[in-house]
């Protein structure tokens, strides 16, 4: 979950999912590292900042969850070098079925079927992957 509206129709996705197989729902957002050298203090305010909003998607997402009676677990996993790897760690350790993607994120890169993260989960994931359009 990465605020995005892609993102939003794969939560919807994975909640009808999750209802309908009785299944709990875990909601993911993993804060990468900032792609470029960042000062002590900016890289303090970047991590605050995106845990700001990843905390209040993912409580978005699971307060839905939760109000049609799932059993959902929110989590944030910061500092990451590879988002496509902590995804396919979360869900291996996790033992997850499926792994509920949107296209694309917030990258930016509009002219792409396929997001980098989507491609990445898709290829690396250690279970099936449904990308969301």
């Amino acid at each position: 979950m990465d605020g995005s509206p892609n993102a939003a129709r794969a939560a919807r996705v994975a909640i009808t999912l999750a209802k309908k197989y009785e299944a709990e729902l875990y909601v993911l957002h993993v804060i990468p590292q900032p792609p470029y050298l960042l000062p002590p203090d900016s890289l303090k305010d970047y991590y605050r900042d995106t845990k700001k909003a990843a905390e209040k998607w993912v409580d978005e997402v699971a307060s839905l969850a939760n109000s049609q009676g799932l059993k959902v677990k929110g989590t944030i996993l910061e500092h990451a070098p590879s988002v496509v790897q902590f995804i396919s760690d979360y869900a291996a350790k996790n033992e997850v079925d499926l792994v509920v993607v949107g296209t694309r994120g917030l990258s930016g890169f509009k002219k792409l079927l396929i997001g980098s993260t989507s491609a990445g989960t898709v290829s690396h994931a250690p279970c099936n992957i449904l990308v969301v359009r």
